[in-house]
């Protein structure tokens, strides 16, 4: 390999009088145009200055509305409070630790409020729970949010989570009220069907008129004292006082006080007297599930007593047998005569269940049952009782069915 003598090695001393190169030197240039930056908007402090009311988040009312609107709803609030719209991230934040503004502001918040609509400061109005005195208008809602500002409190509405708590106490106490009313139907109406299932089990080999509820007549009712509501227990707690505080008053006019009074009550206040109303109505349910127990029990009896005839009867339809007459041929008995005992129907009264199916009997047990018909008998029975039967069909057709069963 040949080595080139004219180039030198990379470690040759450099001669002493080598020219030396300097520092490049670059050229200025001139400019055109100069283009200044925007200046960014400087972000106010984000402390929140100590005012000297209560702060929003311990006011019920006030931290139940932030609590139920969106940080992006809440962008005015914000703004009547810190004069910015603030970050999205810290403003329901900021709304609830807000305790006050200073005086100072005072002109240039109402300066601001002026600028709005009504309907805008209506909502500050709702979101702050204040409540305008006097008229209604820009300036009195104005005036009503620039006094809040100043030292925030809690006003006398009622809490709102309170009275919907309370509401939703009622609707389920009224919700429970009405299934146990219904369960309480459903288990009557299930007793009713095994009782009268074991009623029928029984007459199977006997054949019977099956029970009749008997219905509470108007009378009844009368001996059950009604059910009284909550207005009244309330009246009779306040009616002395409402007296005295109005000794000119007319009864229409106390009545008048005494219900805007209930009106004016809370759901909390009237509780106490629908729990009264609650016991009384139960007290009413009870007396008349008695009443209609006892009339069943009644009825009962009766068709118990009706029975016990019909098996008396049963062997008193024929005479003995005549030895000149053939074994299986029986005389029929003679008519029985009107009894004597049986109770006159008194004039425009209508025959009871109880006269119309004895008579009934009697009629079929003497006529020839060849030409018999159920209207022949249905005519027989009005003409005896004097009274147009037509509505008793049912209950004539079923007698005659059971006497007939019977006498075979």
């Amino acid at each position: 390999m040949e080595i080139d003598q004219a180039a030198p090695a990379a470690d040759a001393p450099i001669a002493a009088n080598a020219p030396k190169l300097g520092k490049r030197v670059r050229k200025k240039t001139q400019a055109v145009y100069k283009v200044e930056s925007p200046q960014k908007e400087k972000k106010k402090d984000s402390s929140v200055v100590p005012g000297t009311g209560s702060e929003l988040g311990s006011i019920d009312n006030v931290a139940y509305q932030i609590e139920k609107h969106k940080a992006d709803e809440l962008n005015t609030l914000h703004r009547f409070l810190y004069g910015a719209t603030g970050t999205k991230q810290d403003r329901k934040k900021r709304i609830r630790q807000f305790s006050g503004f200073q005086t100072k502001e005072t002109d240039k918040k109402t300066q601001w409020l002026n600028t709005q609509v009504i309907a805008q400061l209506k909502k500050l109005a709702e979101l702050l729970d204040v409540q305008v005195e006097g008229k209604k208008d820009k300036n009195g809602y104005a005036k009503a949010l620039i006094t809040f500002g100043l030292k925030p409190a809690k006003s006398n509405v009622p809490s709102i989570k309170e009275v919907k708590a309370a509401e939703k106490e009622k609707k389920a106490k009224a919700a429970a009220r009405k299934k146990a009313a219904a369960e309480k139907r459903k288990a009557a109406a299930g007793k009713k069907s095994a009782g009268n299932a074991k009623k029928r089990k029984a007459s199977s080999g006997k054949k019977r008129a099956p029970a009749r509820k008997k219905k509470l007549s108007a009378a009844e009712l009368a001996t059950v004292k009604a059910a009284r509501g909550s207005r009244y227990f309330h009246a009779q707690a306040v009616k002395v006082e409402v007296k005295e505080g109005n000794p000119d008053a007319s009864k229409p006019e106390l009545l008048k006080i005494i219900k805007e009074q209930y009106n004016g009550l809370t759901d909390a206040a009237k509780e106490t007297f629908q729990t009264l109303a609650d016991k009384d109505q139960t007290r009413y349910d009870d007396a008349l599930e008695a009443l209609e127990e006892e009339s069943e029990s009644e009825e009962e009896s009766e068709s118990e007593e009706d029975e016990e005839e019909d098996d008396d009867d049963d062997g008193s339809e024929y005479e003995e047998e005549d030895d000149d007459e053939p074994p299986n041929k029986k005389k029929r008995a003679e008519p029985e005569e009107e009894s004597s005992d049986e109770e006159p129907l008194e004039p425009g009264t209508f025959p009871t269940d109880k006269q119309i199916t004895k008579c009934v009997r009697k009629i079929v047990r003497t006529a020839d049952l060849e030409v018999m018909t159920k209207k022949t008998v249905r005519a027989d029975a009005a003409k005896i009782l004097g009274v147009n039967l037509d509505e008793k069909k049912a209950l004539i057709k079923e007698v005659i069915t059971e006497t007939i069963d019977a006498m075979n």
